[in-house]
């Protein structure tokens, strides 16, 4: 009886952990990879590769270059280049991205000179 006891208790405790390790995420499992964007017309939206590139458009222009993740929730741009079309009525700052925090679901984008620029979100 008392080793069934302890082997209950035992099978009980190893389920527990197995189920927080499925369902817990830590910041060093976020991943910025994936499509970032905003929900209206013409809106801005970043697609971000595994392989370092990036792509998207500010609503207006094209955009690409790469990415870095120095650390958790945050990622910087290099050799960031778009097209310099004049678009009527639209806000380009996504052009102007420098770096960004995210998590899960929201990124924050700053210019290169540090400023909050645009939010953008996964769909």
């Amino acid at each position: 009886m008392k080793v069934s006891r302890v082997l209950s208790a035992a099978a009980i405790a190893v389920t527990l952990l197995g189920a927080a390790a499925c369902g817990s995420s830590t910041e060093s499992d976020l991943s910025p990879v994936g499509t970032w964007s905003q929900e209206a017309e013409n809106s801005p939206f970043l697609e971000i590769a595994e392989d370092g590139t990036l792509s998207g458009n500010d609503g207006c222009n094209v955009l690409g270059g790469d990415w870095t993740s120095p650390a958790a929730g945050e990622i910087e741009t290099s050799g960031l280049v778009g097209t310099m079309m004049f678009c009527e009525g639209v806000d380009d700052w996504l052009s102007a991205f420098g770096h960004a925090t995210f998590t899960a679901d929201t990124m924050t984008v700053y210019s290169v000179d540090d400023q909050e620029i645009g939010t953008l979100s996964r769909p």
